[in-house]
């Protein structure tokens, strides 16, 4: 599969050689599988244990190769060889996607190709506006080739103050703030760019951060909550799409916001509470980091809902358990609203996601009572957990 990988020329022969890797990929992963079973009841031999280990590094080596052709290689286009080729080195030879010092090769392989994207598609050579630091939106080229959001330069310059942010070269005085539409269209063909990298990333955390059910090394965890919160000057931090680009610092439209936070809080639900703790500690008197801050509550409060659903997600009998687990939760967040007013804020918004997860199952069973299904049977078990979800709901409200 390696070396077939090498020859391919041709968008066809990478579809043939993705089906070669995903039949060859599922025996193999069987007959790990089976090495770990029988591994556990006798001595693990030596040099089978270091076979086995390089056959996994191998397998999960080709396979973000290939996750990385899926999304890059675009069919009007030829294939990026060199770039895999590029991607290959920066693994290495015994890749684990749940150590830290392999997930920073991944990173660091993006950012340098971002980087090398942004010199070819823009032509001052980085995205952002050299006034704000955001990514650039309606771009204007200053004499000196720096590059400025049109609002931005706006602001900046005035009488007295005709210089280029960056350079400090002197503007003319004639310089028209004119949107510079080879640069937009630049632009848009870089941040395309971009979204196709990203989804990439979020494909490898997901297949192998947290492969086998488990989370990643701590300091893997540490580092993917370094991407929701990044401090991006002295005073303040700002929310970020779940990205490894450095220069992408807010995240304004949350399409991607709840992805990393709903993998985490399935098992690390101290840890992500912990570091969103300090950081709304730190964004305390800051007026921009309110709307920021905000936001994080708004995104941590859904995926603690989404978190709670999928408690119940795989067990039988499964809408039983979520009318008890929302009553539970009903239960939990009245005894802490009679408890002391001053309560942490994280404790704030758990119990606001335990309340709107109670309720809105309430809401489901009462139109599913109105609107029964086919299948739709109450028994005298189900009708217990059913009235105790509503003697909370009461509670909650009295």
């Amino acid at each position: 599969l390696t070396e077939a990988l090498w020859k391919l020329g041709s968008h066809d022969e990478k579809q043939r050689w993705g089906s070669m890797l995903q039949s060859v990929g599922s025996v193999a992963d069987e007959l790990f599988a089976s090495y770990k079973r029988n591994s556990s009841e006798r001595r693990k031999e030596g040099h089978m244990q270091q076979s086995v280990h390089i056959g996994r590094c191998n397998l999960a080596r080709l396979r973000v190769v290939k996750l990385y052709l899926d999304h890059l290689s675009s069919a009007d286009q030829p294939l990026p060889m060199e770039l895999v080729e590029k991607l290959w080195k920066y693994l290495g030879d015994e890749p684990d996607f749940k150590t830290k010092p392999t997930m920073k090769k991944l990173e660091l392989f993006l950012v340098t190709q971002s980087k090398l994207a942004a010199g070819k598609h823009f032509a001052t050579g980085t995205t952002e506006c050299c006034i704000c630091g955001d990514d650039l939106s309606q771009p204007v080229i200053l004499p000196c080739r720096h590059a400025c959001d049109q609002g931005c330069l706006k602001t900046w310059l005035r009488p007295g103050r005709r210089t280029c942010p960056k350079c400090r070269r002197h503007v003319p005085e004639d310089f028209q703030l004119e949107v510079s539409v080879p640069s937009e269209g630049a632009l848009k063909e870089h941040k395309a760019f971009r979204r196709l990298s990203n989804a990439f990333f979020m494909e490898v955390v997901t297949m192998f951060c947290f492969a086998d059910d488990t989370p990643p090394h701590q300091e893997v965890i540490n580092m993917l909550l370094g991407f929701i919160v990044r401090k991006v000057d002295a005073n303040r931090a700002r929310t970020k799409g779940f990205s490894p680009f450095e220069e992408e610092c807010v995240d304004r439209t949350p399409i991607i916001r709840s992805f990393l936070l709903q993998m985490l809080l399935r098992y690390k639900v101290t840890d992500v509470c912990a570091h969103l703790e300090a950081y709304f500690e730190g964004a305390q008197g800051f007026a921009g980091s309110v709307e920021d801050a905000i936001e994080v509550c708004i995104i941590f409060v859904q995926c603690m809902e989404n978190a709670l659903s999928s408690r119940v997600d795989h067990l039988p009998q499964q809408r039983h358990h979520l009318v008890e687990l929302a009553a539970d939760q009903l239960e939990k967040a009245t005894q802490q609203c009679n408890t002391r007013q001053d309560k942490p804020l994280m404790l704030q918004l758990e119990m606001i996601a335990s309340v709107r997860f109670g309720l809105s199952t309430a809401c489901d069973v009462m139109h599913r009572q109105v609107n029964p299904p086919a299948d739709h049977v109450i028994n005298e078990h189900n009708h217990r957990a059913v009235r105790r979800l509503f003697e909370n709901v009461k509670r909650l409200f009295a």
